[in-house]
């Protein structure tokens, strides 16, 4: 009996494990999807800015869209969770850009001023349509030139000399003060012209900070979620163990004559 009761203490221990994995997998998903419907949300407020082909209502800015060449796909691809910069451009192509804050972390209520630059490695002069694209949470509140911000993106028609750069600003409002974000990135792409596919992308990403006053909350819901089984799975391992002592030692009580259980005797010795 006690070996069962050892056995069910380990296998309840094993089963409140993987409920905890299970709930820290789900926990993580509606964050992402979240962030996905939103960026969806503002490409389709963005949409009439350049559209792709196919998808009219996909701006040329997102990353992932269709027409975009793997070498692009990959290289924006593995932009990391605590910020960075990555560009990708066809191969081939003569065009390429480049955008950068000039800063790692960013709060909610920041503004972010974000230089575009278009480099053209061609022995002649081009003019390429650029494109900024933010997410849901996050407004342009200035485009420099001749920008055009529509929703979540701004385009701009850049003319390029030969072997030169052309730079464009836009500055963008990051969500209100206090707003919890959970990631701040933007994504810019390179087209020759309208519905054509983009030639070239890049992407900035910023660490968010917390806001103040969160420390207490600063632990995320999926360590929660483990401290909690953590504990629950301790408090079960130790009745179990000490039923499954109280068990032995009655057994043995009961085989080898060991007299009664502790506390009674006095109480014996007193009716006598």
């Amino acid at each position: 009996m006690a070996d069962g009761i050892e056995n069910s203490g380990r296998r309840c221990a094993a089963g409140l494990t993987t409920a905890a994995v299970v709930v820290l997998a789900g926990a993580g998903a509606p964050a992402w999807a979240a962030a996905e419907k939103g960026d969806a949300a503002a490409a389709g407020r963005g949409g009439e800015a350049v559209p792709m082909p196919g998808r009219p209502h996909v701006p040329a800015s997102a990353a992932f869209a269709p027409g975009l060449g793997p070498s692009v796909t990959a290289a924006l691809a593995p932009v990391a969770a605590d910020g960075g910069e990555n560009a990708g451009t066809v191969e081939g192509a003569t065009l390429s850009v480049q955008v950068s804050d000039d800063r790692d972390t960013i709060a909610a209520g920041d503004e972010a001023t974000y230089t575009l630059t278009l480099r053209n490695e061609s022995d002649e002069a081009q003019e390429a349509i650029v494109s900024q694209r933010v997410s849901a949470k996050a407004r342009f509140v200035d485009v420099e030139g001749d920008g055009m911000a529509t929703g979540g993106v701004a385009t701009w028609r850049v003319p390029v000399e030969a072997g030169a750069e052309a730079e464009r600003t836009a500055r963008v409002r990051i969500g209100e003060p206090g707003q919890k974000l959970w990631r701040v990135a933007t994504t810019v792409c390179a087209q020759t012209e309208a519905g054509a596919p983009p030639v070239a992308c890049a992407t900035d990403a910023n660490r968010v900070e917390p806001a103040a006053g969160d420390s207490a909350s600063a632990v995320s819901v999926p360590q929660r979620v483990l401290t909690v089984a953590s504990i629950v799975t301790a408090t079960l391992l130790v009745l179990t163990t000490g039923a499954a002592v109280f068990v032995v030692w009655n057994r043995l009580r009961l085989r080898f004559g060991a007299g009664p259980a502790p506390g009674r005797a006095a109480g014996d010795a007193d009716s006598r």
